[in-house]
């Protein structure tokens, strides 16, 4: 009897013994367990993109690789947007005639740097370049047209609220990360319309045809006006202007398209408009040949084929010619 009760003691004490083994083992695996949770768990944070362009993933799918700037080492984000590759971030690089917003953004990481026009066309580092208008055009349409660009371009954040109060931060659906850097001028240091809207040079430039004032024969003074890239509310356009005010650069990848060669021997067709002011410019000249060999001012009346407005040319450009003559004195 008190074997068996030996036995059944024994046998008690074994159970207890393997039930306290199985509860260590899993009290092991708990934590094991519980590190990896942790790990999955940061794994899954949505990092924040420099160019403002932070997908559900934390990444775009369309980045290419980062650029580095030989000349200061500052390093850039870059995305393919159609077959084009772009900088995703403003130009930084601290070149002659360029400033940054003093104010709000002293060292450039948020806007970049302003460039005046001449400035710009020697910003950009080796194997990128100043875009043409044309190569801007194909990125508004890649980005969904005039109307639609500017939403799929802008960063999300720093934009304003619009004029109905809707938001004003972009989708940023191709990584573009343009943020609203306003305008600037050197003069002030600061910018204005910031938040409003970004512009980017382009390297093109449009330069009015000569004209030449029908009174007077002389020239008339002309301004050559510059491409670029302007980013409002949802829409994207290429503008032009004369004024010289700082603007954003954004580089692209590659040589710029070289312009198509005429054919040989073939003169393109000049608009109506211009051909008007040509064929007006070349008459004045030859007019201002004849008065020249002209002796007194009656001789206006006399040139062959003149007409009512050109006699009083005439008759003022023969006085400016003879102003001691006493029958100029009403000129």
């Amino acid at each position: 009897m008190r074997k068996m009760f030996f036995t059944i003691i024994a046998g008690a004490l074994l159970l207890a013994a393997c039930d306290d083994s199985s509860t260590s083992a899993n009290s092991t695996d708990s934590p094991q367990s519980s590190g990896t949770n942790t790990s999955i768990s940061s794994d899954s944070k949505t990092p924040t993109s420099n160019s403002g362009a932070a997908k559900s993933t934390g990444k775009c799918s369309n980045a290419s690789d980062d650029l580095v700037d030989s000349r200061d080492g500052q390093i850039y984000k870059t995305v393919k947007i159609g077959d084009q590759i772009w900088m995703a971030e403003n130009m930084n690089y601290a070149s002659p005639n360029s400033w940054t917003n003093d104010s709000l953004d002293k060292d450039g990481s948020i806007f970049g740097r302003f460039y005046y026009r001449g400035t710009s066309l020697e910003a950009c580092p080796e194997g990128w370049h100043l875009p043409t208008k044309e190569e801007m055009r194909t990125l508004i349409e890649t980005a969904g047209g005039i109307e639609n660009a500017g939403k799929q371009l802008k960063a999300t954040s720093t934009w304003n609220k619009n004029e109905d109060g809707k938001d004003g931060n972009g989708d940023d659906s191709f990584c573009f990360g343009a943020k609203a850097a306003g305008e600037s001028q050197e003069e002030t240091k600061g910018a204005y319309d910031v938040g409003e809207y970004t512009t980017f040079w382009t390297k093109d430039v449009y330069t009015e045809p000569p004209q030449v004032d029908f009174y007077t024969g002389m020239q008339k003074v002309t301004f050559d006006e510059y491409y670029y890239l302007k980013i409002r509310n949802d829409s994207a356009w290429i503008e032009r202007s004369s004024s010289h005010d700082g603007r954003n650069i954004r580089c692209l990848k590659g040589d710029p398209e070289p312009e198509p060669p005429l054919p040989e021997n073939i003169s393109a067709p000049l608009p109506d408009s211009v051909q008007k002011e040509l064929d007006k410019a070349i008459r004045i000249e030859r007019l201002n040949n004849q008065i020249a060999k002209l002796t007194n001012l009656s001789e206006c009346e006399t040139i062959e084929s003149i007409t009512e407005d050109e006699i009083a040319y005439c008759r003022t450009r023969f006085c400016l010619l003879h102003p001691e003559l006493f029958e100029c004195e009403e000129y």
